[in-house]
């Protein structure tokens, strides 16, 4: 472990089940409720598009064309928004392999490795632009070389860092450090 213990954030749980280290992380934000009378007011304009030129319809395709755009956007919102109020992902360790997941709403790539295949988790600092600040994705070396992308990002640098350090210590993994990692100041 190359950090100092990183205290665990409120978004966090770590549990013990049947010799196994769970670690949660709720992706609850309320940013994700702004999304809601988004997609009300789209649902809104498709209805209102399809009752009030119902008879224009079928003269113009093209009207078709802006009802299927508008009504495929509303439901990507809401998918986004169940899934940022909803979702969490869960990190395990035990039965010697390490898997992530993210429930209820399939996001992003579950992964499951043994644990005598890994060789390092680290992790890479993206400048999201100037004053924009950074993300933080977690990344697993494995023994043959391979670096995997496990995570679309942390926007909070001591939310990677915790768990990054709480799931190295669970796997028994003695730092050291990889090429390009992200280092703490």
């Amino acid at each position: 472990m190359r950090n100092p213990v990183v205290p665990r954030p409120s978004k966090f749980k770590v549990n013990r089940e049947n010799g196994r280290l769970i670690l949660s992380q709720s992706w609850h934000n309320v940013g994700y409720y702004i999304l809601i009378p988004m997609v009300a007011f789209m649902a809104f304009l498709v209805h209102t598009i399809v009752v009030k030129k119902a008879a224009q319809m079928q003269e113009e395709p093209f009207l078709w064309f802006v009802v299927a755009i508008i009504g495929l956007g509303a439901l990507f919102l809401l998918y986004l928004a169940i899934g940022g109020i909803f979702n969490k992902t869960y990190y395990v360790v035990g039965n010697g392999k390490f898997s992530i997941t993210h429930d209820p709403l399939p996001f992003g790539k579950n992964h499951e490795y043994p644990l005598n295949e890994i060789d390092q988790l680290y992790l890479m600092e993206y400048k999201m632009g100037e004053g924009s600040g950074s993300m933080y994705n977690l990344y697993l070396l494995k023994t043959d070389g391979e670096g995997v992308k496990l995570n679309i990002g942390f926007n909070k640098m001591d939310h990677a860092l915790f768990v990054e350090d709480t799931l190295e210590k669970e796997m028994g993994l003695e730092y050291r450090p990889v090429a390009g990692e992200f280092k703490p100041s």
